[in-house]
């Protein structure tokens, strides 16, 4: 599909977004099966429904649109879950996962809300009211997680440090 117009822009960045969903998914999935914090490993838990919330609305923007199937892959949550990989492979402590864990958590929420930003402006140039009605909520769906992530890192660091000095 040739990217002719600005809808054209904002349905294939709409496609792009619905893989970092997809991809996000299953990273929450993986942050949450290494991570040992029971608060930790719970945060990620209630992030699974949201995100596959945030998936429908999505798919729903695009379905407002007129958008033909089309598959567009975005490949920075594949950089971070190759990040993760190659952490793993560092042999880091327990506390230290769970750490990282909590930041790769907070890099992909603001990489989403800044996604977000961007296709709420270009859904209300257009004049897609309800599409813009729908990525608002993502895009405060994503913010919430970022606070919430970075409010549990901040707590949860403080106590690893805590306890190693």
């Amino acid at each position: 599909m040739a990217i002719q117009s600005p809808l054209d822009l904002l349905m294939y960045e709409l496609r792009v977004l619905q893989s970092v969903e997809q991809s996000k998914l299953q990273m929450v999935a993986r942050l949450k099966q290494i991570c040992s914090n029971p608060q930790v490993s719970q945060l990620f838990e209630t992030e699974i429904p949201k995100v596959q919330q945030q998936t429908l609305r999505v798919q729903e923007c695009l379905r407002l649109l007129n958008s033909q199937p089309a598959s567009a892959t975005s490949h920075a949550i594949d950089c971070m879950q190759h990040d993760l990989q190659e952490f793993m492979q560092q042999n880091p402590s327990q506390q230290a996962v769970d750490m990282y864990c909590l930041g790769m958590a907070m890099k992909v929420a603001h990489y989403e809300v800044a996604s977000y930003i961007g296709l709420v402006e270009k859904a209300r140039q257009i004049g897609h009211t309800q599409v813009v009605s729908l990525l608002e909520d993502n895009m405060n769906a994503a913010r919430s997680s970022a606070l919430r992530t970075g409010q549990l890192s901040l707590q949860v660091t403080g106590q690893i440090v805590q306890s190693n000095l």
